[in-house]
């Protein structure tokens, strides 16, 4: 039975992400090279946003891929969501002190922000993972963000540019 009933769910889990939420617009090829250039915002931070994993732990199955949408809430103010795990969203900010959070879509889900002081020529990027975890008599769900500012560039640039807009 657990054989016929794993293939048949997974798919959901891994497909989980923010259905309800506005998408973002892409931005064409013509405006891509102005959204990886940093060097203008110099006294902004450039912040950049990506989808990262979807893990699923079911009855002692690991099941990794990638998070198929995410969407950012920075301060209290929630951005549309990017599509797609190689997309790419962008935000400059003035220096100061930053409540990040994945965007609230699922009342059962747990959240767990990060705070962050940007500064004046800081280059971030904070990517959103999901984790999804079934036990006999429970489960949980749980978004989380992570940080660095090492070769973020690298990482990015590859990406499908969007447009994040409140």
């Amino acid at each position: 039975m657990f054989k016929t009933f794993i293939p048949l769910i997974l798919p959901v889990f891994l497909l989980y992400g923010c259905a309800n939420l506005p998408k973002a617009e892409k931005i064409d090829a013509n405006e891509a090279s102005n959204f990886f250039d940093v060097s203008k915002n110099s006294n902004d931070a450039v912040v950049f946003f990506i989808c990262g994993s979807n893990t699923t732990v079911s009855l002692g199955i690991n099941v990794k891929g990638s998070l198929g949408a995410c969407a950012l809430k920075v301060n209290g103010v929630t951005y549309k969501q990017i599509i797609g795990a190689n997309s790419v969203g962008r935000l400059n900010l003035k220096p100061g002190t930053y409540d990040f959070q994945a965007a609230e879509e699922d009342s059962l889900a747990t959240y767990i922000p990060i705070k962050l002081e940007v500064k004046k020529g800081d280059l971030l990027l904070i990517t959103q993972n999901f984790s999804h975890n079934v036990g006999l008599f429970s489960r949980s769900y749980i978004h989380t963000l992570e940080w660095t500012n090492n070769k973020v560039i690298d990482t990015v640039k590859s990406k499908q540019p969007f447009k994040m807009e409140p």
